[in-house]
């Protein structure tokens, strides 16, 4: 399955820093197939994913798997959603990872 989205540059670039709205900074915190490289989002995205894994480890207890580290990571843009209470599937965060190499 492919999702797609226009967004500005600034837009993305501020969502992945601040989180502030963490609907395009969630996205590049799962499995992504970049079409179109750039620098600029490249390197921001990995501060966006720094932030994720240390978010991510100080929601855990002091021992967990690599698996258990990245399905931590994919779910920290669900944590918030209120569709996860009622109307999407409360398992697809748990075969997100299963999907990437390890």
């Amino acid at each position: 399955m492919y999702k797609y989205g226009v967004v500005s540059m600034d837009d993305l670039v501020e969502d992945m820093l601040s989180w502030k709205r963490f609907y395009l900074s969630g996205r590049l915190q799962k499995p992504v197939r970049i079409i179109v490289d750039n620098k600029e989002i490249t390197n921001t995205n990995l501060i966006n994913l720094r932030a994720a894994s240390s978010a991510a480890l100080l929601l855990f207890p002091s021992k967990f798997t690599e698996r258990e580290l990245y399905a931590k990571i994919c779910s920290l843009s669900y944590m918030g959603d209120l569709r996860m209470l009622f109307a999407e599937d409360k398992n697809k965060v748990r075969f997100r990872p299963a999907n990437r190499s390890l």
